[in-house]
């Protein structure tokens, strides 16, 4: 029900979009209900029947949609598209569900997110912190721009998209890797080379040139469709960097930058709004992360400084050495994502 009275309130997702992106993240709690209304057996386990039932129970549970319309459209679906007599098992399981979605006084059940996740966010944040972290992660998430060249962000309207895309004074960011950027660059002398070493698509080094328009750009990833995404917004946007294919970690030490920008993969536990399936991921990224890190420190010049950031809210993807500054920003809000950013180096303005 939260969910379809977030729709009302003017998020644009269309009615697919909210189905599959909802039904993904709430995989959990809907599990558990079909649960609650089978009398003997066990749950499908075969991807496409699977898919189905979890549509079914969201859309009548979430999108607050009548029950008779679900039986009849999702049962004919699965006549369709399903065999081994799965549109009786969904008719009468649509059939004996509660008639108010069920509440299971357990946080990973009622919010759909796995228990080692709560678990671990329990331990290092107040449990109302938590409970709206898992709130807003289930909410879609709203599509804004930063105003080029500064650092203001605006939400963007189901109408305004398309043009936002072909316009270059706009570009698609969320407010806190903008807001991250913003508040690092400002604590530091402007650099005179800048390097992005895991840079695709390529906005936080579009945000560093509109802050240091006369920095020298580098930038590098590990394969060239991602580089392709930076060099079309080198042309969209009008900036020019030197770019280089590879990991992160093996990047040549040959040259020394100002500002080594390092925003790590990691657990997206701060956008879980964003990407439903992160949820579910499991993360074991702390090796790459500490690699990546040591090859920044050897590649920044004395005196320079590094940029390090994450999109998560777990400390344990963040560097052991204490740095000079560092942010995080917790996704409490629709429209704020979660993310870590620090500085390391030697000294700030």
């Amino acid at each position: 029900m939260q969910y379809a009275l977030y729709l009302k309130e003017g998020a644009f997702l269309s009615e697919a979009s909210a189905l599959t992106f909802g039904a993904a993240k709430q995989a959990i709690t809907l599990d558990a209900i079909a649960k609650l209304a089978l009398s003997q057996g066990k749950l499908p386990k075969k991807a496409k029947e699977k898919a189905l039932l979890r549509l079914a129970l969201y859309e009548l549970y979430f999108m607050s949609a009548p029950r008779y319309a679900v039986g009849e459209e999702w049962v004919k679906l699965a006549k369709k598209h399903t065999f081994g007599g799965f549109d009786k098992f969904l008719n009468a399981l649509i059939r004996n569900l509660p008639e108010e979605k069920p509440y299971f006084d357990d946080l990973s059940l009622d919010y759909s997110y796995p228990k080692e996740l709560i678990d671990e966010l329990l331990a290092l944040y107040p449990k109302d912190q938590v409970i709206k972290m898992l709130e807003v992660g289930n909410l879609p998430a709203e599509t804004q721009a930063r105003l080029r060249p500064g650092f203001e962000v605006k939400r963007l309207e189901k109408g305004e998209i398309a043009e936002a895309i072909e316009n270059p004074g706009l570009y698609l960011m969320n407010r806190t890797p903008t807001k991250l950027i913003k508040t690092l660059s400002e604590k530091i002398p402007a650099p005179e080379t800048i390097l992005d070493l895991c840079a695709a698509p390529g906005g936080k080094l579009l945000a560093l040139h509109d802050k240091f328009p006369e920095a020298k750009l580098f930038a590098n990833d590990v394969s060239e469709k991602k580089l392709d995404k930076i060099r079309e917004n080198m042309g969209m946007y009008g900036f020019e960097a030197t770019l280089t294919e590879g990991r992160g970690e093996d990047f040549s030490e040959e040259k020394q930058f100002d500002l080594v920008v390092l925003d790590v993969p990691c657990s997206n536990t701060g956008v879980l709004a964003k990407h439903p399936e992160a949820r579910f991921r499991e993360s074991d990224l702390e090796e790459l992360q500490a690699k990546l890190f040591e090859k920044a420190k050897r590649l920044v010049k004395p005196g320079g400084h590094i940029f390090y950031m994450t999109c998560s809210i777990l400390p344990r993807e963040n560097p052991k050495e204490k740095p000079l500054f560092e942010i995080q920003v917790l996704p409490l809000e629709v429209g704020v994502d979660g993310g870590y950013g620090a500085i390391f180096g030697t000294g700030l303005v």
